[in-house]
């Protein structure tokens, strides 16, 4: 069996950029104008006689809403409520029969929801509500109470109207309640319906460590329906709405370009202009794009939440330190506060202060032997295959990249492999009749010698090793890519390439290794004491599932971390109020100066924290996160010089919090790699002594 430390190689070693998952950001990519289609309401199957009264929804005097408990940062913010005028349907009311009244389909557009935060907006346009792919949402009537004979003008009658909600491609009866009116040729309808946001896959909402809400939403439709007087007509008009362009609000009073402008060329440009590591979730290129979202600015700055930093200031000096200081906080919160107003043209291009991108020189472009079409009934896609530089003789890389071709790359581990353990890869290569071949956690090759080697992730930078620092490759290694895809709907062939930077001539005298370790902390989470009884909350039940979901590897990991680390799952067994913890002392194993620290949890996590040499004089807390975010899990590199030997211990400890999630179902977590599982997994950086 491989040593334990073998077995993290889930993630990257070294140069591990933001850990944006694609599937979570997909909400606020480049292509995100939204173009409404028409609506066009299904026409009602009732025949319509002379004497009937056929009403039309009038988007003009109509609006559908949703209302919704927030909390911000962890406080209670209120509500939060959007609204969409972009609906139609029809409503039938029959000659002196008013209970027999019939309401048609009723339409409406999801793309065109709007609330008081454009970036709260694109959120559940595009990740909860996915309406780039579901873009109405429907509602058939199957019963109305509460009608009575006649109808008087003027007068409410209070009704509940009964009927299939469809949301994405998901129908549930829902129940609406309120009151209806009539007046002349206007007919007005305001009903409200509490429903789930759990049963149509579009919540609660939950971007960690930022917002999240409650289960239950309050929806309202506010219907002014107008008689058409004709019996046939033609086809209507569209029920069309655009969301509203934003209004620069200029203003020679504002003080933009000397308090706000700053702050974002220096601390957000670098990130979010093309070519930057934030640009394909949030692009900034001019100071109308900074003004278009400023109530988004001003919330996710104050919060903390942006620019992407979680470590505390416990944790020691790193390099490239993105976050805000309290005046540049102060001065962009009370900027969006005011009105987001500016003071220059909004076509003026943003000018970065810095740099933060690494460039590279793209010594090799390899790809695969050929693309890889995965299954798009495969939610999580794990796919290995070899990428051969064809090296004849030793040689040191400097750095690497990769660049995704698909939004379906959701990440990507690299392994090295020698040239005995090749011999495995070509047999195991086009097995099932596809390129490469399926592998979870590591490269499934147990010959030869395959070692981890880095890897990518959405927001990841070039990877670039420090002056007089390389990886040494020998005369016939190779790679593998194994890479993670995560399908929502389709599954394009995938032809992503790596590029590769090596040292040449003379540049390789005197060049040290980069090395590193991993370390694994136990994960053990009991149920919530009420749930004990049920069979997912039996941990044997979930030692079988991974063994199942991942094969031996699955078991084997925590299984071996329990031992190594002196803890058996009893010790666990009274966290079962919904928080659990872990903690395990390790050797360092090397000798050499700290690089680079980086921690690892899944969507549970609620704390993490590394700390060298615990409960001794020589104590340093390497990196503490106390409030764990999973969509930026940073590789941080330290700007001090602190030496390690490889017998200093490293604490390594962890916390998790089930109300964190609270649609999961319950069941016993363990360290396994699937997303409701958990991890805590760590990795140090070292520079070997030259």
């Amino acid at each position: 069996m491989r040593r334990p430390a073998i077995f993290a190689t889930f993630l990257l070693f070294i140069g591990l950029g933001a850990y944006l998952t694609q599937d979570q950001w997909a909400w606020y990519l480049e292509d995100d104008e939204v173009v409404a289609e028409e609506i066009v309401a299904p026409q009602l199957e009732a025949e319509v006689e002379e004497g009937d009264r056929l009403y039309r929804i009038d988007p003009n005097q109509s609006s559908a809403s949703y209302r919704v408990g927030e909390k911000l940062a962890g406080q209670d913010r209120g509500e939060a409520v959007g609204t969409t005028t972009a609906l139609g349907g029809d409503v039938l009311i029959p000659k002196d029969n008013v209970a027999g009244t019939t309401i048609g389909t009723i339409v409406i557009n999801l793309e065109v929801l709007e609330s008081d935060n454009k970036l709260r907006d694109k959120r559940i346009r595009h990740d909860f509500l996915e309406s780039s792919h579901y873009k109405f949402a429907e509602f058939e009537t199957t019963n109305i109470d509460g009608l009575p004979d006649e109808i008087e003008e003027g007068a409410d009658y209070p009704i509940t109207i009964t009927g299939d909600l469809t949301v994405k491609d998901i129908t549930n009866e829902e129940v609406f309640e309120g009151t209806v009116s009539l007046d002349g040729d206007a007919l007005t309808a305001e009903m409200t319906s509490n429903i789930l946001l759990s049963t149509y896959d579009a919540g609660p909402i939950s971007v960690m460590a930022l917002v999240t809400t409650e289960d239950e939403a309050e929806l309202s439709l506010n219907l002014v329906a107008v008689e058409e007087r004709a019996a046939t007509e033609e086809p209507r008009d569209p029920a069309t709405r655009l969301i509203s362009q934003p209004e620069f609000n200029q203003s020679d009073d504002s003080n933009f370009s000397t308090a706000v402008l700053p702050v974002i060329e220096n601390r957000c440009a670098s990130c979010h202009v093309e070519g930057g590591i934030g640009y394909a979730t949030l692009g900034l290129e001019t100071v109308g794009d900074v003004a278009a979202v400023a109530d988004g600015i001003g919330v996710v700055t104050s919060n903390g939440y942006m620019p992407p930093w979680p470590a505390s200031d416990e944790s020691a000096a790193f390099k490239h330190d993105w976050s805000l200081d309290a005046d540049e906080i102060a001065a962009l919160t009370a900027w969006a506060d005011g009105g987001g107003e500016i003071d220059i043209d909004p076509t003026t291009p943003l000018q970065p202060a810095t740099e933060l991108r690494a460039q590279i020189d793209e010594d090799m472009v390899l790809r695969q032997a050929e693309p890889y079409v995965g299954d798009p009934s495969i939610k999580d896609d794990y796919r290995c295959q070899i990428v051969d530089p064809e090296l004849t003789e030793e040689s040191w890389l400097r750095g690497y990249d990769f660049y995704p071709e698909n939004e379906e790359v959701h990440h990507v581990i690299v392994f090295v492999g020698d040239a005995e353990s090749r011999i495995e890869a070509d047999q195991k290569d086009g097995e099932d009749g596809r390129p490469g071949w399926n592998c979870y956690g590591l490269s499934n090759i147990g010959t030869g010698q395959v070692r981890s080697f880095g890897g990518w992730v959405p927001g990841q930078v070039p990877t670039v090793y420090p002056e007089g620092y390389g990886r040494k490759m020998n005369a016939g290694d190779y790679l593998i890519v194994q890479t993670h895809f995560h399908y929502d709907h389709e599954a394009p062939a995938d032809d992503s390439p790596m590029v590769l930077d090596f040292y040449e001539g003379d540049e390789t005298e005197g060049l040290a290794s980069i090395s590193g370790g991993t370390y694994i902390t136990p994960v053990e989470i009991p149920c919530y004491e009420a749930d004990q009884d049920l069979p997912a909350c039996d941990r044997d039940v979930e030692l079988k599932r991974i063994l199942e979901a991942f094969g031996p590897l699955g078991p084997g990991i925590p299984l071996t971390t329990n031992r190594r680390c002196g803890v058996t799952a009893e010790d666990f067994a009274h966290m079962n109020q919904g928080t659990a913890s872990s903690s395990c002392d390790i050797e360092v194993g090397r000798n050499g100066t700290i690089y680079a620290v980086l921690g690892h949890m899944h969507e549970l996590g609620a704390s993490y924290r590394m700390t060298l040499n615990p409960d001794t004089p020589e104590e340093r807390i390497l990196l503490d996160i106390p409030r764990w975010t999973f969509e930026w899990q940073l590789s941080y590199q330290l700007d001090e010089e602190i030496r390690v030997t490889e017998t200093d211990i490293v604490r390594f400890e962890c916390a998790w919090d089930r109300s964190l999630q609270p649609t999961w179902e319950p069941k016993y977590v363990i360290w396994a790699e699937g997303t409701q599982d958990e991890m805590c997994y760590s990795t140090i950086g070292i520079l070997s002594d030259k």
